[in-house]
């Protein structure tokens, strides 16, 4: 039996982590178009259309039993950051869903890569962020600081429950 919750937890962490990266793009796509300020909305518009569609993508290929190469997401979500932050979409007062949308992809990983793959994306992405977000002369809060520990938090409670 033990066998067997393990199998159907194993085919359920990639589909929960579909469902959740998903279902948190509306309000990361509200927070960047409210909080935008109005000469960078094309630009903000541009590179949320272009994370919120790899991100579908990705669910998509991810809920379907595919194992899409993490390396990928990782990839474009850093191309997202660098973008954002070279085209203005993002300054000081609206870098919060850069945050949020790196967070739920590095806490979600931790649901279907092993702790290895898990936690170099983690570091890849989250670091990769932080570096941006740095290089581009904003300040770095505790709030993205916090990605890292809550991908480790997130990968820690996976193993326990399986």
């Amino acid at each position: 039996m033990a066998g067997e919750a393990t199998r159907l937890l194993e085919r359920f962490g990639p589909r929960c982590a579909a469902v959740v990266r998903v279902a948190t793009l509306p309000p990361i796509v509200t927070i960047v178009l409210l909080r935008v300020s109005p000469e960078r909305l094309w630009s903000a518009v541009l590179v949320v259309v272009v994370a919120a569609a790899w991100t579908c993508g990705y669910c998509w290929w991810l809920s379907r039993g595919g194992r899409p190469p993490v390396a990928v997401d990782v990839t474009v979500l850093l191309a997202v950051c660098l973008v954002a932050l070279w085209t203005g979409a993002v300054d000081a007062a609206n870098t919060g869903w850069l945050r949020l949308l790196v967070t739920f992809a590095c806490v979600t990983w931790q649901w279907h890569t092993s702790p290895l793959a898990g936690a170099a994306a983690a570091l890849v992405a989250g670091g990769g962020m932080l570096v941006t977000i740095a290089a581009a002369g904003l300040a770095v809060n505790g709030g993205q600081i916090w990605v890292l520990a809550m991908a480790a938090i997130s990968r820690a409670v996976w193993v326990l429950v399986t």
